[in-house]
């Protein structure tokens, strides 16, 4: 989903979310679903074999229908977010006594899933992302979160059109780049069809070009929060060497083997219970250690090199 709007300054914010987890979890819905019904299919019906994959699939659905529900929810969140935030700028913007009216205008693509097949307009994933588009779910969860009813306005060549120069050209990916050498406008595809949609509704459904010195800020979320390869590795690693190290130790502290060893031996809402070890590790003398807890602990001898090439 993505949602573009002039801000107070006479620029436009758009905000592209991400709709990378709800394709996974279809995807991983339709993965599971034909390899359980390929070994349904190979079951006497009403078998107790048959019943369990039944069972399995009842519940793969489920737990899909949740995930999906969780990530509706959360770009409608988002997006409800972003739209108050933005009215509630051209409040305060807005001189004594003025009123801000917003209005909620959104591409028609209503049917865009009718006859691929038939007209083979699309290729084989794409006609079954576009089936499964729950793209109605959202709009009504976004018109109940924010209040306002929903208006359509055609979308065609929304995304190919400049808004700065109105020239046209076919996008492949996900980067817009203007063909006029003049303009050389380089966004984001659907921020590029989110300026158009709100050009659209403005001027009755006519593509009137926008002032080049205008501003253009994009900003990107993911739907769901998530973790990339490394800040999942760099968490892993986090809380194993702080279960090693203690609670209250410090990141350097986690640094050797003797700074872990008294940490965890030392009693998390202490600060001084390790002073004892710490200066009978670091003796030299064979002394008993004075802490009970301690007391089979080998005191630290540091090695004497003296003499020794």
């Amino acid at each position: 989903m993505t949602l573009a709007t002039a801000a107070p300054d006479g620029g436009y914010e758009a905000l592209a979310l991400n709709g990378r987890g709800g394709r996974a979890a279809k995807q991983a819905r339709n993965k599971g679903t034909a390899r359980l019904q390929s070994k349904i299919s190979r079951c006497r019906v009403g078998s107790r074999r048959h019943r369990k994959l039944a069972e399995t699939r009842r519940n793969l659905k489920a737990k899909t229908d949740r995930r999906l529900s969780d990530f509706n929810h959360q770009v409608t969140a988002k997006a409800n977010r972003f739209i108050r935030d933005l009215v509630a700028e051209h409040q305060r913007e807005a001189p004594a006594g003025g009123q801000v009216v917003a209005r909620l205008v959104v591409g028609d693509v209503r049917g865009i899933e009718r006859n691929t097949e038939k007209r083979r307009r699309a290729s084989r994933s794409t006609r079954q992302q576009l089936s499964q588009w729950e793209r109605g779910v959202q709009e009504r969860q976004l018109a109940y979160k924010t209040g306002l009813p929903i208006q359509y306005v055609s979308e065609a060549n929304s995304s190919q059109t400049c808004p700065y120069c109105l020239s046209r050209r076919k996008v492949r990916g996900r980067t817009y780049v203007c063909v006029n050498t003049d303009c050389a406008l380089v966004p984001h595809r659907d921020a590029v069809g989110g300026v158009n949609i709100h050009t659209l509704a403005v001027n009755d459904g006519t593509f009137v070009p926008v002032s080049p010195g205008t501003k253009m800020r994009v900003k990107y979320l993911r739907a769901q929060p998530g973790w990339s390869s490394e800040q999942r590795e760099r968490h892993g690693f986090h809380p194993q060497a702080q279960a090693r190290a203690g609670a209250e130790r410090r990141r350097e502290a986690r640094s050797s083997a003797r700074n872990r060893a008294i940490g965890a031996v030392a009693p998390a809402d202490a600060d001084d219970a390790a002073a004892p070890l710490r200066e009978a590790l670091w003796s030299t003398t064979a002394e008993p250690l004075p802490h009970p807890v301690l007391a089979g602990l080998r005191p630290y001898r540091p090695r004497v090199t003296e003499g020794r090439k």
